[in-house]
């Protein structure tokens, strides 16, 4: 069979308010099982206060599959932007699409920290030993767990598929 959507795989079946209702829950399914493949997610919170005036600090990555990786020293009064390309800099899968936030004003942020479509749990943790003025401090929370999703063992492109074969299949066998 060679449907790749379900709109293709129900092409054969007569038009029907129950065809319309099958692709719509189908589009659906399918996206869900993107999300389920590929949604691992884990969120921090890094907060900088003490009202530094100088210096640097870095972030360090740590999981099962890659080790420990760390950023380049960021500036004391590093943006979001700044803290999201420096951590998508770092090797590993999903950190590409790592992304972060923030609040607070300069210097002293609180950077929100999403991961998303990463195969480990990931422990972060941050050195600010060369953050200078101020009181320097650092609060890391870890907001959402990692939790491992585990879709199907033969994988997320083949189970959707399936998925399509099937409705290939249904819209064969369907009576108007």
């Amino acid at each position: 069979m060679v449907a790749k959507t379900p709109t293709q795989a129900m092409s054969l079946a007569p038009s029907s308010d129950d065809k319309t209702a099958i692709i719509a829950a189908a589009d659906a399914l399918l996206a869900a099982i993107d999300e389920a493949v590929s949604g691992n997610t884990q969120q921090w919170t890094l907060a900088i206060a003490g009202t530094p005036t100088g210096g640097t600090y870095t972030i360090t990555l740590t999981d099962s599959v890659n080790g420990a990786r760390t950023t380049s020293a960021l500036a004391y009064n590093a943006n979001a932007a700044t803290v999201q390309a420096a951590l998508r800099l770092l090797s590993g899968e999903g950190l590409s699409t790592t992304t972060v936030s923030s609040t607070g004003s300069t210097p002293n942020f609180t950077h929100t920290i999403q991961f998303k479509g990463t195969k480990a749990d990931i422990t972060v943790t941050t050195n600010i030993a060369s953050l200078t003025g101020g009181s320097p401090a650092r609060t890391l929370t870890e907001v959402e767990e990692f939790e491992r999703k585990t879709l199907h063992p033969m994988g997320g492109d083949l189970f959707k598929e399936n998925v399509v074969d099937l409705m290939e299949v249904l819209a064969t066998n369907m009576e108007v």
